[in-house]
């Protein structure tokens, strides 16, 4: 059985090997002077992570700006502190990602596993 103090250790060791800064972003929404709401996209955090490409999904496509644009897969590893929502997107790079999916954590949580598709 680990004790607090080995996790608290094994975390920050892990910390030290994540090269990048990725913003968690989040939709907040205001009221417009019409009686409805526009959304914006608001930071939420920011985290030290790492960021890896899975694949480009072959025959899935989405609309975007009017044409059919491709998905490409990436995982997104966070520190298991990471407040990350299935409905956020996250910027990295330059470039911005969807979240499709955070992974449910588990017993003596490292890191959050995201999984999201890069919006091109």
């Amino acid at each position: 059985m680990l004790t607090s103090a080995e996790l608290a250790l094994m975390k920050a060791d892990l910390a030290t090997t994540w090269p990048d800064s990725i913003v968690v972003q989040r939709q907040t929404f205001a009221s417009d002077s019409q009686g409805g709401s526009t959304s914006t996209w608001a930071a939420n955090g920011t985290y030290s992570g790492r960021v890896a490409y899975v694949t480009a999904r072959v025959g899935e496509e989405y609309a975007a700006a009017g044409r059919a644009q491709a998905e490409s897969s990436w995982i997104v590893t966070l520190p298991g502190t990471a407040s990350v929502l299935d409905t956020d997107r996250l910027v990295y790079s330059g470039g911005t990602f969807n979240v499709t999916h955070v992974r449910t954590p588990t017993t003596w949580q490292m890191t959050t596993r995201v999984e999201c598709v890069e919006l091109e």
